[in-house]
């Protein structure tokens, strides 16, 4: 292998690092949204029973 077959290479590779890392750091984003929409989910889940129970009180007196 000569020095600029070498120099080529270096460079996809870095270039293919730079695109991980690019993907590394979206995907991270992506889970941290998607931890906050499953907290939103249960915390409205929640807010849902509490809201049916009150409706099934309400209905019951």
């Amino acid at each position: 292998m000569n020095n600029k077959s070498i120099i080529t290479k270096v460079k996809e590779k870095s270039s293919h690092l730079f695109y991980l890392n690019k993907l590394k750091t979206e995907v991270q984003f992506l889970n941290r949204n998607l931890t906050q929409l499953k907290e939103n989910i249960v915390n409205t889940q929640k807010e849902l029973h509490t809201h049916l129970k009150d409706i099934d009180f309400l209905k019951n007196n």
